[in-house]
């Protein structure tokens, strides 16, 4: 009988650059204690879906040049759906980083979702604390 994984496993055989299901299993590795495989897949999600943000918005560009302005509008739309799925990709990683010690890998992976998403405030909030307590308090203030 197939579980969860097996059933993500099989859908990256089809779509491999599948952002979702590259998150789903990061989660459920992490869950595992396989950090190898966790890592490898937050780092396939965040690829995945910075090619697919860069791809809408190229096309979305040669949209507008062509004064199609509603299927411009759709692209950009669809890039900003991306871009909020990988500021996810990247809290979540920023939350396995932390619990590792890990933290300069913390805060790259939550200055990238704040890039991502500058009204994440989770993110926000994660990295003033992870400054905080790296006695940074003048960077803290600032965010």
């Amino acid at each position: 009988m197939l579980d969860l994984k097996d059933h993500f496993i099989q859908a990256l055989k089809t779509q491999p650059k599948f952002s979702e299901v590259h998150l789903q299993l990061a989660l459920l590795y992490k869950d595992e204690g396989d950090d190898k495989n966790t890592i490898k897949h937050f780092k396939a999600a965040i690829l995945s879906d910075l090619e697919e943000v860069e791809r809408l918005e190229k096309k979305g560009d040669e949209l507008l040049k062509n004064f199609q302005f509603q299927n411009a509008k759709e692209q950009f739309m669809k890039s900003q759906e991306k871009k909020l799925h990988c500021a996810e990709v990247y809290f979540q990683q920023s939350n396995f980083y932390s619990v590792q010690g890990q933290n300069k890998l913390t805060h790259f992976a939550l200055k990238n979702c704040i890039k991502m998403n500058p009204t994440q405030a989770r993110a926000h909030r994660n990295l003033g604390l992870l400054l905080i307590n790296e006695k940074q308090l003048d960077d803290a203030r600032l965010l």
